[in-house]
């Protein structure tokens, strides 16, 4: 793209950064709105669009994306960067994890959304059909909730869409980032990476770390990877470098206890384990023993829920099942 670039009511001339706001809707005291950034290359390149703060608590997506913001230089850009630092308005200023406060929704389940739904529809709804329809490529950055923790450094995943070209770049996408796992979907859900496939686009999600935390080398990932993919589309100048060795997880499955009580794990991120092993005990306030919480199948721990105290049915972690057979590290 060249010339000038609007967003809404954003626009930003060449070789310039404009910060705007676009109008999604009314609570019964204030307006809500999507905070975007246009930075417009001074040369003709793709657009790249970053999103974060979908979930509002995930603090390392946000500050990274804000991170970017700082870093590019639209006289040394060649396209456009289009960034949302956080989407999720209501949440990150409730503090409310996983969902939209004012109706409930997890907005990274809902997308594309609905122009007549509640606010969380109206929210990715305003996202998908102003900003990330304008992109050549969508990069949503995420980390884990205040009660996550994430598989370091982090992880990547993406979509098929049946499309060869654009499952072929979100793939690409992927191998930007230095992550050891990278979650390669069969199904299209209702994310906003999912979506953007969909759609045409090449899409990523990236995440790492976790626990409402800011954390340095979970950034470092995160605007490593995209810059990486800047590289890589020819908006920057600069080598790629080495690309790393990455296993595919094809599915996860979630841990949940049958009882309520302490849980104790006793494995950890990363760990490789196998269908029937013991992951963790659930314990009593007096600390006997009601429940060893067993592994529904073979895979890494890719997810970390923080909290000692759960209830019957809670989700306490995630593996990923992988692609090919992996020697056990016992």
């Amino acid at each position: 793209m060249s010339g000038k670039i609007r967003v809404g009511d954003v626009e930003a001339d060449e070789g310039t950064k404009k910060f705007g706001f676009l109008k999604v809707g009314e609570t019964s005291t204030s307006a809500i709105g999507l905070p975007v950034m246009i930075i417009n290359g001074s040369r003709p390149g793709p657009t790249l669009c970053l999103t974060a703060g979908i979930h509002g608590c995930e603090y390392n997506g946000i500050v990274s994306a804000i991170r970017i913001i700082h870093e590019v230089d639209p006289t040394k850009l060649s396209g456009t960067v289009i960034v949302v630092p956080v989407v999720n308005i209501p949440a990150f200023q409730t503090r409310t994890p996983y969902v939209c406060p004012i109706d409930g929704l997890n907005l990274n389940r809902i997308c594309p959304g609905r122009k007549d739904g509640s606010i969380g529809h109206l929210i990715i709804h305003k996202l998908f059909s102003d900003v990330v329809s304008k992109a050549d490529y969508l990069i949503d950055l995420h980390c884990g909730d205040i009660d996550e923790e994430i598989l370091p450094p982090g992880l990547v995943m993406w979509s098929k869409s049946g499309n060869k070209e654009v499952d072929k770049e979100s793939g690409k996408l992927a191998e930007m980032f230095d992550a050891e796992y990278v979650f390669v979907s069969n199904e299209i859900s209702g994310s906003c990476s999912s979506q953007a496939c969909s759609h045409g686009i090449p899409a990523i999600t990236a995440e790492s770390g976790g626990r409402g935390r800011i954390e340095e080398a979970s950034i470092s990932f995160l605007v490593n990877g995209i810059t990486r993919v800047m590289k890589y589309t020819k908006m920057v100048g600069g080598s790629i470098g080495r690309k790393p060795e990455q296993k595919v997880i094809t599915s996860y499955c979630s841990v949940k206890p049958k009882f309520g009580g302490m849980f104790i794990p006793n494995v950890k991120l990363g760990s490789l384990v196998s269908e029937d092993d013991v992951l963790g005990e659930v314990k009593t306030l007096w600390g006997d023993t009601i429940e060893k919480v067993t592994a529904p199948s073979s895979g890494v721990v890719v997810l970390l829920r923080t909290y000692v105290a759960v209830n019957s049915g809670d989700y306490l972690m995630a593996i990923g099942k992988l692609e090919a057979p992996v020697k056990l590290v016992t």
